[in-house]
This record gives structure tokens, C-alpha cells and sequence, in this order.
């Protein structure tokens, strides 16, 4: 199984492949992150995955990629600058992931 580290590196070339800039990946707990800066917007990529519950093949298992655009604080308490569906950093990495075949099954989650 890819270690997170491993697709935080991945990803982390992908995205300078398309000319968005990253600085390097550091680590937490719970996985890697990678912070991002796509023209004016900068991003705060949370990169966690794990096997549970497969037993029969120890590549698979579920990740989970958090992308969270950096706002002021001003920006957070009036509701302005919010990440949306068509947030073209999103639009990026679900590209860059549906393109490569040992991924399957993608979707997103919104927070409410």
C-alpha cells in the first residue's frame, strides 16, 4: 500500500506538473499535508488513508484527500471567499485522480 507520505509526494508532482505551486509536505497524526497555492488561492491539502476492513489485498484501502482553501479570518466570519463545487483546485486533483487507473470508486464529500 502507498504510504501517505508516498502520495503526498505523488500528488504534490502532479499538481507542479500542471503549474500549481507546493511548498513542502509535512506531517501531523493522522497523515501529510501539502500546502498549495493555485493563482491567488492558497490550499491546505490533508492527505490520510487506511486498510481496514480488506484482508484480501493489502494495496487497497480508502484515502482521503481534504482540501481546504485559506481565508482570513475576516473572510471566515463573513462567509466570503468559500471553497465551492467549481473551486478549480478541486476541479485538479479529482482530475489528476480519476486519470490514474489504480483509483477507483472517487467521490467527494462537502461540509456542510
Amino acid at each position: 500500500m502507498l504510504l501517505r507520505e508516498d502520495l503526498a509526494a505523488w500528488l504534490g508532482g502532479k499538481l507542479a506538473e500542471k503549474g500549481i505551486e507546493t511548498a513542502e509536505r509535512g506531517q501531523e497524526d493522522w497523515g501529510w499535508y501539502l500546502k498549495a497555492t493555485y493563482g491567488k488561492a492558497a490550499y491546505f491539502l490533508a492527505i490520510s488513508g487506511n486498510r481496514e476492513g480488506n484482508t484480501t489485498n493489502k494495496d487497497e484501502g480508502e484515502w482521503r484527500v481534504i482540501v481546504e482553501k485559506r481565508r482570513s479570518h475576516w473572510a471566515r466570519v463573513s462567509g466570503k471567499d468559500r471553497i465551492m463545487e467549481d473551486d478549480k483546485m478541486l476541479m485538479v486533483i479529482e482530475q489528476i485522480l480519476r486519470d490514474e487507473r489504480d483509483f477507483w470508486d472517487l467521490h467527494h464529500e462537502r461540509d456542510s
